[in-house]
């Protein structure tokens, strides 16, 4: 019976191609197996996404059309696609009752569902276009969806554990594609499907003079390995098994040496200021502080010194820019804390020109009046400039619930989700300081360790009651 299914499928896809361009057969097709994957076997989903979402920048890789007379049509995010399935088939399964409820509450519903409210209104004032307003209300629901898809999926301590190592391996694979990409070029590359029409599966960077992502720059690249590393380093803290320690510990020196091989000092400095907080704040290295300390200390110079050995032997001689050569750039296209300063005070300009100082320039206010600028290097005035104060009052929520459950979190340092906690827990302050000079509302990555990371709380919040109610339980009987 499975067999004259396949057959039959086959005879009709060969039918279907007599009348229908074969790119719209194989996009439905692939479509199909997809929405079928999302509902028979609803966590290979996850694991896609999750892998998807460390080699994306903000959008690419991406999917766009063009033609001989035209420019390209606006480009559609591949990972669009997988993660709006993934959501359908969740709600799906949600109102056909056919997983258990969910008890746990996100903290973070209300001041997420205010700021998707206020971007949407923002419309009507913004001075950027409709389109352009529009594009950016949907790519921030979506990322927004993102997050709340991985705290409700995120339900048990097995799952979670697969998904950290399924961070680990996504993680090894960007470090490759960032070891590799200065000696290669990457762009759009157009197939030819009928007449004058190509299909453009491009990336949206062209790989210059430093290690970095095919699909992110090179502070993203760094930002994210860092990340990996204090992920990798909580699995370390749980693992037993010999092969996967050492599994562990080849993947941190990757990871690390690929963040010195993008040359970026954000993504170096937030790694320093995590591993310091995890030294001060973790039991176990806690009680061997100095040799702790030294140990780190010892392995971060010995791949230090490797990977400048290799980018003086495949950068300097090549004849390639290093950082160390490009420092005397213009302030405006230098990677420096001068470039933020224009950056941000052009932002201030843009406010101050459209009188909108207190509400905002509405979701994509800030690309529209310096499109050039993809971002203004900072977290926090990415979203004042956009939404005003309702980004003050947005980010003050959100501190103000972490900082609650972090207190706790410190305390309990015992089973695999609370150290774990205590992991997301410092990757959240790290990347809120990294924020400071990097990062927009709009990253991917972002909106995925902040649905780990508040998965992870509630998942040891619930293990904490558990056990308080069984021990109540044994000394009443």
């Amino acid at each position: 019976m499975k067999w004259f299914g396949i057959t039959l499928l086959t005879i009709g896809l060969g039918l279907l191609s007599i009348y229908l361009p074969w790119y719209i057969i194989l996009t439905a097709f692939s479509l199909f197996c997809l929405i079928i994957i999302s509902h028979v076997r609803f966590q290979w989903m996850v694991y896609i996404i999750i892998f998807l979402a460390l080699q994306i920048g903000s959008k690419g890789p991406f999917i766009g059309f063009s033609t001989a007379r035209s420019q390209t049509i606006e480009a559609l995010p591949v990972y669009f696609i997988f993660t709006s399935i993934a959501i359908l088939a969740f709600w799906v399964r949600k109102f056909a009752k056919i997983d258990i409820a969910d008890s746990r509450k996100n903290p973070l519903y209300t001041p997420i569902l205010l700021l998707v409210c206020y971007s949407i209104l923002s419309i009507f004032w913004s001075p950027a276009s409709v389109t352009e307003n529009i594009d950016h209300v949907i790519f921030l629901i979506l990322n927004i969806s993102l997050f709340f898809y991985i705290f409700r999926i995120v339900d048990s301590e097995i799952l979670h554990r697969r998904l950290m190592w399924c961070l680990i391996f996504s993680g090894i694979f960007l470090s490759l594609q960032a070891i590799f990409s200065p000696f290669l070029f990457l762009g759009s590359y157009p197939i030819k499907i009928y007449g004058d029409t190509y299909l453009e599966i491009g990336t949206s960077n062209i790989v210059a003079s430093r290690a970095l992502g095919f699909y992110m720059n090179t502070l993203l690249t760094s930002i994210v390995l860092g990340c990996l590393i204090m992920v990798a380093y909580g699995l370390l803290l749980n693992e037993r098994n010999r092969a996967r320690i050492i599994l562990l510990g080849c993947a941190m020196s990757i990871f690390l040496f690929t963040i010195f091989l993008t040359q970026s000092r954000v993504g170096l400095w937030g790694l320093i200021i995590m591993v310091f907080l995890l030294l001060c704040l973790s039991y176990r290295l806690r009680k061997n502080f100095i040799r702790s300390a030294l140990i780190i200390c010892l392995c971060t110079f010995i791949i230090f010194m490797t990977s400048q050995i290799v980018t003086y032997k495949f950068f300097t001689k090549s004849g390639k820019e290093t950082r160390v050569a490009s420092v005397d750039l213009d302030v405006k296209e230098s990677g420096t804390l001068g470039s933020r300063l224009y950056y941000w005070e052009k932002g201030f300009e843009a406010l101050e020109k459209s009188s909108l100082t207190l509400v905002g320039l509405g979701a994509g206010g800030y690309k529209h009046f310096y499109p050039n600028i993809p971002t203004p290097h900072n977290l926090y005035l990415s979203l004042f400039f956009d939404f005003g104060i309702m980004a003050v009052i947005f980010v003050f929520c959100i501190m103000f619930t972490f900082v609650r459950r972090f207190r706790e979190i410190t305390k309990h340092q015992n089973t695999y989700l609370q150290k774990m906690s205590l992991v997301f827990g410092i990757l959240l302050i790290g990347i809120s300081i990294m924020s400071l000079t990097y990062m927009a509302y709009n990253f991917i990555f972002l909106w995925l360790i902040i649905g780990l990371a508040y998965s992870t709380f509630s998942l040891a919040q619930q293990e904490l009651k558990e056990k308080k109610i069984s021990q109540n339980h044994i000394g009443t009987s």
